[in-house]
């Protein structure tokens, strides 16, 4: 840029700018992102053919309804009295594992409630609590 005449002249300087931009580069490409550590899960698995589809004797199957009852092995059961009623089964059966079974127009915080009150029964918890795909109103 020219001011007139011969007087200095101003220039803007790229290398200082261009450092800084390999700088930051750099510290973008070593700095990973700490990974985020979610709850354990397992895939499930398809059932070999042939098999039945309903779950064994020694399994617990929790069924969510849409009018807040609750019910464990097709009994209803209030949800305010589902951990008590699951603390009992679990004792009878300590290995079992716990199914959940909902309407498929619930929300999902309303099984949510479930899930946390059903890994919070056996005492330390019950281990193995999984999903069963829902069932769809008629």
């Amino acid at each position: 840029m020219n001011l007139g005449g011969s007087g200095t002249r101003a220039e803007i300087n790229l290398t200082p700018m261009i450092d800084v931009l390999l700088v930051l580069l750099i510290l973008f490409m070593v700095i990973t992102p700490v990974q985020s550590v979610g709850l354990p899960t397992n895939a499930p698995q398809p059932s070999p053919p042939g098999a039945l589809s309903d779950p064994t004797p020694g399994t617990l199957v929790i069924d969510v309804r849409g009018n807040g009852l609750v019910e464990v092995n097709t009994r209803p059961v209030a949800v305010d009295e589902l951990q008590q009623r699951l603390m009992t089964e679990f004792h009878a059966r300590p290995q079992s594992p716990v199914f959940i079974q909902a309407d498929s127009q619930l929300e999902f915080h309303e099984v949510a409630r479930v899930i946390d009150i059903t890994r919070g029964a056996g005492g330390a918890g019950i281990p193995q609590v999984g999903l069963m795909p829902g069932r769809v109103r008629r």
